[in-house]
């Protein structure tokens, strides 16, 4: 944190000089959600963070189980007494940040709040400290994890984007050997286990991963161009979501790389593949003026939902307005339609000018 800041908060500033005068957060990520949203809420202490309880009533096992394995589950955020304003943050400012980047419903109820629900407070801020501790030595004593998988939380993400586990690429899983075919692309999801980084004989890097799923592990290889590419996101416990090429030899089924993206990244795909984003002018000629600028900001936040631009020329005295001219921008516009990129668009056309429309 105190690097992205810099000596005297100079680095900070020159981002929000950038942004004009836009205030600028720093927090530290963690791919675990109660400890991604204990750093949002910030400086506010957190005692602990648990599952709503939800109702069940009518539905099968089946649905049970999908339900809790979702991955928007209401949670709830426990904070001292005195520690709710805090938590909540100016306008709700900590409160909407915890909401965006876990995109679930969340809580935040007080110590007093909790007890007058009957719930035990002193084994819900034992849980919450005890889960992660257990399950990282679960994993190191033994090699497996036993009260629960760090992805248990993601099964229905996983479920919706993956085409092949670690099984499907381990002859040792399936007395008929391995399930993938060589040259085929797959798309797998899990946490890199190891990253062992080599150069080849020109000099250039290139990275070994170990993923493993829910179902165990397999290897992915990098090659020198995509390990320039992507190396950010080569971070040992990260989540992420792979797409590649299957090697399959006599001796070994890999993994090659070809694309990589975090579970962050995976969830906001699926939503932006379903919207629209729909930018309005009333004169070509404030298209043409504002063009170069727009175009520079869209490119800064790629993602998945397409932009349309529609110009409503005006009409001549005593003529008919003509219909609306609406041009479609390509792939390489494609935008992550979110918070800050909709505010900034809105106040540059105007609140009423930019929107978002379900295809």
């Amino acid at each position: 944190i105190g690097a992205c800041i810099g000596p005297r908060g100079q680095r900070v500033q020159q981002v929000i000089m950038e942004v004009k005068g836009e205030k600028v957060d720093v927090f530290e990520w963690n791919d675990d959600i109660g400890e991604l949203v204990k750093n949002a809420l910030s400086p506010a202490e957190v005692k602990a963070c648990f599952y709503a309880e939800e109702n069940y009533e009518g539905l099968t096992e089946e649905e049970i189980e999908k339900k809790k394995h979702r991955n928007n589950r209401p949670m709830i955020v426990m904070v001292g007494d005195d520690q709710l304003s805090a938590a909540i943050g100016k306008k709700g400012k900590n409160a909407k940040l915890a909401v965006k980047l876990t995109d679930r419903k969340i809580d935040i109820k007080t110590v007093s709040d909790i007890e007058a629900m009957g719930i035990d407070v002193a084994s819900k801020v034992r849980e919450f400290h005890e889960d992660q501790i257990r399950i990282a030595k679960e994993k190191e004593m033994i090699g497996i994890y036993v009260s629960g998988h760090p992805l248990d939380d993601y099964r229905e993400l996983l479920d919706r984007v993956v085409t092949a586990s670690s099984a499907d690429f381990n002859a040792e899983d399936d007395e008929e050997g391995v399930r993938v075919h060589d040259k085929v692309p797959y798309t797998i999801g899990g946490m890199i286990e190891t990253v062992t980084i080599k150069s080849t004989r020109r000099g250039d890097q290139m990275a070994f991963l170990t993923i493993e799923d829910l179902y165990g592990t397999l290897e992915v290889v990098v090659f020198p161009r995509d390990f320039a590419k992507y190396k950010d996101y080569f971070q040992k416990d990260a989540k992420v979501i792979i797409k590649g090429n299957a090697s399959v030899t006599e001796e070994e089924c890999k993994l090659l790389l070809s694309d990589i993206k975090t579970f962050e990244e995976a969830k906001d795909e699926i939503e932006g593949a379903g919207k629209e984003l729909w930018i309005r002018f009333y004169r070509k000629e404030e298209y043409v003026v504002a063009e170069e600028r727009l175009l520079t900001i869209l490119q800064q936040n790629r993602g998945a939902t397409r932009v349309n631009i529609v110009v409503l020329p005006q009409a001549k005295p005593g003529e008919e307005r003509p219909a609306p001219m609406v041009k479609v921008l390509d792939a390489r516009f494609c935008v992550h339609a979110k918070g800050t990129l909709i505010e900034q668009l809105q106040q540059l056309f105007g609140t009423e000018n930019v929107t978002i429309r379900e295809k």
